[in-house]
């Protein structure tokens, strides 16, 4: 996985254990996934004048009602209470303030799916509090790669793979690995050319246990 993608991947091993233990249903999850986005804005309530809620977030308001039990109400508190609806939905850091009529009885699950619906943009970092409550903050921080317990993993028969990015390069951290190891590593820069040379240097690991990289 790259960096971007552990967050996503993390969400979705959480909502993998609520289903499995059954405090999340398929209804959920569709509604973090998707949304409103089946729907159509002709055939549904109509939304509160002004253009302070998007046609989008409408229709992810109406699908909460349509298929969460504890939304049912939803819209009709949107438009009961247009006001402090647009001014919770304004503000810069709405997942920071109490929901509307919902606060207490959202748990970190719902009170996600209410901000994904309505304030999409703040999804990913409400997420995060929801992944933390239900397998731990760890999840949500970010971990250095510990490449000695990697290499603990690995066989001759099963190297580890880095995969290089804009500003992330590992060899300093596999050097320092291969002195307190007492490895001799043969280090090549792949290119035009090189492929001849990589070969011999894993040839030659496989035949004296040195390194190649």
């Amino acid at each position: 996985l790259f960096e971007r993608h552990k967050e996503v991947f993390s969400i979705l091993l959480a909502m993998k254990v609520q289903l499995n233990s059954g405090e999340m249903t398929m209804d959920h999850f569709n509604c973090y996934v998707k949304g409103g986005a089946a729907l159509d804005i002709s055939s549904v309530r109509k939304k509160p004048n002004g253009n302070w809620i998007n046609d989008t977030n409408w229709l992810n308001a109406i699908q909460l009602s349509q298929t969460i039990p504890l939304f049912k109400d939803l819209p009709e508190s949107i438009v009961r209470g247009e006001s402090q609806w647009k001014q919770w939905c304004d503000l810069e850091a709405p997942e920071t303030q109490r929901v509307p009529d919902f606060e207490d009885r959202l748990d970190k699950m719902h009170r996600m799916l209410v901000i994904r619906a309505l304030r999409s943009d703040r999804t990913m970092i409400v997420s995060k509090e929801y992944i933390a409550d239900v397998m731990g903050q760890r999840y949500v921080e970010s971990q250095p790669v510990n490449f000695e317990s990697t290499h603990g993993e690995s066989t001759e028969r099963t190297p580890f793979v880095c995969i290089l990015s804009m500003g992330s390069d590992p060899t300093d951290a596999i050097l320092q690995l291969a002195k307190k190891k007492k490895k001799e590593v043969l280090s090549v820069s792949m290119g035009q050319g090189q492929e001849v040379v990589a070969r011999k240097f894993i040839d030659q690991g496989v035949s004296t246990g040195c390194w190649a990289l």
